[in-house]
């Protein structure tokens, strides 16, 4: 619930200071005691930092943490003072069924007692620091209420299993004028009659990098010989009967051959249109790389930031949902 409200104050049209569960802070006034907790809403933004009241159970939490530790600690001698393998295995393995155990009920996560009032900071892109409280709303528990009215920033994952895809941004320069490579898209399901970059989503087994390489040799001929991803941008839940899309743009820095027309069922053509004159209507994903590009608003996104952490980029509501 924390995480929904938090999500109306920070919509995507800047915060929203006058809905009837928040009060604007100021730095002064913006309280670090009690419970501290960081959410990472996604990794390429400044993280939320969150203070909230301590709890009864937050309390016994803390006493938890305190017993994991000494835990710990006295398991560690006992293990360093074991001389014979066998029974180092024996003893190994009753640790790590008795940390399974512990470090379940030490962990800290979101709590699961809310607690009001709620101090909220955070950074918006602008470089701005906002300040703000939460108070207790009139419809704590009326989560299906709460996500009929909500309008989540752009980038906000409601689940953490998604489909992924990526968008080949070709660019060229001719005479001054920078030039891209779009397609008008043929009888698809999404996107049917819009202007699209070559892209689709990724196979079983594939790297998004493998994706983008074979998505444009399949679409137009070319061979991507150097890229980077440069956007990355999330659907809703209810997108496509329920279907999650991570979407991620990929700059073709260096490319081979020449381009054609090799999925014409799909493509009515690829052909050249300039940056500052582009065709309409831009396929969602294929706008959202190109804006995010031109903004540069992942500007040290790499490869290893993608790949290695699919399922734990975005969770707004962890397990809260069914």
């Amino acid at each position: 619930m924390i995480k929904v409200l938090i999500s109306l104050v920070l919509n995507k049209k800047g915060p929203s200071f006058d809905l009837p569960f928040v009060e604007k802070l100021d730095e002064m006034s913006f309280n670090k005691e009690g419970r501290i907790i960081e959410w990472e809403v996604n990794p390429f933004s400044p993280k939320v930092i969150i203070s909230m009241p301590w709890s009864d159970e937050d309390l016994s939490t803390g006493k938890d943490i305190e017993k994991f530790d000494a835990w710990k600690h006295e398991w560690r001698l006992k293990l360093q003072q074991c001389t014979d393998f066998r029974e180092y295995r024996k003893l190994f393995d009753q640790y790590e069924e008795e940390y399974k155990k512990n470090s379940r009920a030490s962990k800290k996560g979101f709590a699961k007692e809310i607690v009001f009032p709620i101090n909220v900071t955070t950074r918006l892109i602008s470089g701005q620091e906002v300040y703000f409280r939460l108070i207790k709303p009139d419809w704590p528990n009326q989560r299906k209420e709460v996500m009929s009215i909500m309008e989540l920033p752009t980038g906000v994952a409601l689940e953490r299993k998604y489909d992924k895809a990526c968008n080949v941004l070709v660019i060229r320069e001719v005479d001054g004028d920078k030039e891209i490579l779009l397609s008008r898209r043929k009888g698809e399901k999404v996107g049917g009659g819009s202007f699209a970059a070559p892209g689709g989503k990724q196979r079983a087994g594939e790297s998004l990098e493998e994706c983008a390489k074979r998505e444009l040799e399949e679409e137009t001929g070319l061979t991507l010989t150097k890229s980077k991803p440069i956007s990355l941008y999330y659907t809703l839940k209810d997108f496509m009967g329920g279907k999650q899309i991570m979407s991620v743009g990929v700059l073709a820095i260096a490319w081979e051959g020449e381009v054609e027309t090799k999925e014409p069922h799909k493509h009515e053509g690829w052909e050249w249109h300039k940056l500052n004159n582009l065709p309409y209507p831009l396929f969602e994903f294929t706008e959202k790389a190109i804006n995010q590009f031109a903004q540069d608003k992942y500007p040290n996104l790499a490869w290893e930031d993608i790949e290695e952490k699919p399922d734990t980029q975005l969770s707004l509501f962890d397990d809260q949902l069914d």
